[in-house]
């Protein structure tokens, strides 16, 4: 169950957050600091966007959200599957499933990285344009 409520606390949390309107720096409501890459480069990281359109998403500005992050919009949705799906496993069971990495998770994982790297040059072009 606290597997779940974690996988569900980003997009929670997003709810409450002021959708920076320059697309990225949203994250600094919760005490972090900018991105170095954008400060020293005026490059975005991969992940400059991402608070913002979790932020969007869970607003249900849905179109706005796609469009700032569209793998941050992806993300979202699959946290908040994961969450949920966790929740009614530990509800139907009453147990977790087992936390050791399985070659699933190393397959979830790798993709997740890739998404982020195919959407940067997204990410880059937008600020740019």
């Amino acid at each position: 169950m606290v597997l779940g409520l974690a996988f569900l606390t980003p997009a929670v949390a997003a709810h409450w957050l002021t959708p920076d309107p320059r697309g990225y720096g949203t994250h600094c409501q919760l005490w972090l600091p900018p991105c170095m890459l954008k400060m020293l480069t005026g490059v975005p990281c991969p992940f400059c966007g991402m608070t913002t359109s979790f932020a969007l998403l869970a607003q249900g500005q849905l179109r706005e959200g796609l469009a700032t992050h569209p793998v941050g919009a992806l993300f979202f949705v699959a946290t908040l599957l994961a969450g949920l799906a966790l929740l009614g496993m530990a509800a139907a069971r009453g147990e977790l499933p087992d936390p050791r990495p399985t070659r699933w998770w190393r397959l979830v994982e790798r993709t997740a990285l890739c998404l982020l790297l195919a959407g940067w040059p997204y990410q880059v072009w937008r600020t740019f344009r």
